[in-house]
């Protein structure tokens, strides 16, 4: 006969499946999460909104819940959040009045040809000029491919003719932009601007090449391509090392579609730095392989000193740990996982949301009116350094109260202090500021 279980056994067999449905549970509400946020991905907007009539039933940023830590600065914010918005309005109500395109196009530095049109049937000695009407038309003539026949004589002396080595003259053959002197450095100045300004893919060029006359392979054109970038290779470092120069970057890994194997098509990455100070001096690509490993931002800043504005990709906490880098979050990530937030916590997702749109809002109104660096700088003192020092209080008990999947729950990759962001970084009047490219 079979032994029955005894009370303890049944007990503790009990406590093991409760733990076990409890874990079942977990798993699948993170499962849910992760379904939504693919779904978003495929079929949703990218931008990061807030779920419509959402009542704020929860905890303010100043109500009970957070009083103590927010006592003394919750007047000064309330009156800062409201000065943002009293701008944010002033802005959008005049940009409703300025019109969005000019009256008539606007040009500089065409060429003017002027033509004067006379009435006919008339004796003009017989008139005086008391008046004109003048109008200016707006024409387009075709882009011309054209050959340059280059011919170099060869001469020699008529006095040499006898001579067994004749003095022989022909001048310098032009020197050659690319191997060959097949193609001038116009032709291929236009092949690079309409690819890479233009987007106008190689095969699309060769079509157009046709039309005008000129056949010319794919491949030759890719091989002209790849040629001018050897040539212009000490113009990239010359790039490259102004823009390490900058106290102030911001850097991230672009996704691009990589084919360097016959009929096939991967995914890699291209690390862009960008010198965002005022009076930037651009950016420049870093390629290799595709790889996205933290030993590239690391071996390409080893001897940078300054500050550098990065997301949430784990490679970068590296950079905490130097003395000679302040590391910069970005609030258009802390945003995000406050969006992701909503399938939990709904009220306070949307309560962080707003606090965070009004330092854009500020960014936006500065930017509109072109405030000078010194003021962007004593605005955002002003202004932004509190708010964010706000929202640090504000999500200090998250950790501690918020239950798992939620978002903000899970160890955070963004830098410890938020106030951060504004009290360090370097002053622009640009929205790049607090933003990642």
């Amino acid at each position: 006969m079979e032994k029955m279980p005894t009370y303890e056994e049944l007990l503790s067999e009990n406590q093991s499946m409760l733990a076990e449905v409890q874990e079942l549970k977990q798993e699948q509400s993170a499962l849910r999460h992760r379904i939504m946020m693919l779904e978003r991905l495929l079929f949703g907007s990218r931008k990061d909104r807030l779920k419509p009539n959402v009542t704020d039933v929860q905890p303010g940023l100043f109500d009970g819940f957070f009083k103590e830590a927010m006592e003394e600065k919750a007047a000064e914010i309330e009156n800062t959040a409201k000065t943002i918005e009293k701008d944010d309005r002033k802005r959008r109500e005049s940009a409703r009045k300025t019109p969005s395109r000019p009256a008539r196009y606007q040009y500089c530095g065409l060429e003017e040809r002027e033509r004067t049109i006379n009435p006919e049937g008339i004796d003009l000695s017989d008139c005086v000029i008391i008046g004109r009407d003048v109008t200016r038309t707006l024409h387009y003539e075709n882009a011309r491919v054209w050959v340059d026949v280059a011919i170099r004589p060869i001469y020699r002396k008529k006095s040499d003719k006898e001579l067994p080595n004749p003095r022989i003259y022909q001048a310098e053959a032009t020197e050659a932009v690319i191997g060959g002197n097949h193609v001038g450095a116009d032709m291929l100045a236009n092949i690079i601007i309409d690819k890479y300004r233009y987007h106008l893919p190689e095969y699309r060029q060769v079509k157009q090449y046709a039309d005008m006359g000129v056949k010319l392979p794919a491949s030759t054109v890719n091989d002209w391509v790849h040629a001018v970038a050897a040539k212009l290779d000490p113009v990239y470092e010359a790039q490259r090392q102004e823009v390490l120069q900058s106290g102030y970057l911001q850097i991230d890994e672009v996704p691009w579609n990589i084919i360097d194997r016959p009929g096939k098509q991967r995914k890699g990455y291209a690390w862009q730095f960008y010198d965002s100070r005022p009076g930037s001096h651009g950016l420049y690509f870093l390629y290799l392989n595709g790889s996205r490993a933290g030993t590239i931002p690391r071996a390409e800043l080893r001897d940078y000193k300054g500050s550098i504005q990065t997301d949430g990709y784990g490679v970068y906490d590296y950079f905490e740990q130097q003395e000679n880098v302040t590391l910069l979050g970005c609030m258009a990530h802390v945003r995000r996982k406050f969006v992701e937030a909503q399938t939990s916590h709904p009220q306070l997702a949307e309560k962080a949301v707003h606090w965070i749109s009004l330092l854009y809002t500020l960014e936006a109104n500065l930017k509109a009116e072109g405030a000078a660096p010194g003021r962007v700088e004593a605005e955002r003192k002003a202004k932004a350094l509190p708010l964010m020092d706000a929202m640090e209080e504000w999500m200090k008990p998250f950790p501690r109260s918020a239950p798992r999947p939620t978002p903000w729950a899970k160890p955070s990759t963004m830098p410890t202090s938020c106030g951060r962001v504004c009290g360090v970084m370097p002053t622009t009047a640009s929205t790049k500021s607090t933003t990642m490219p």
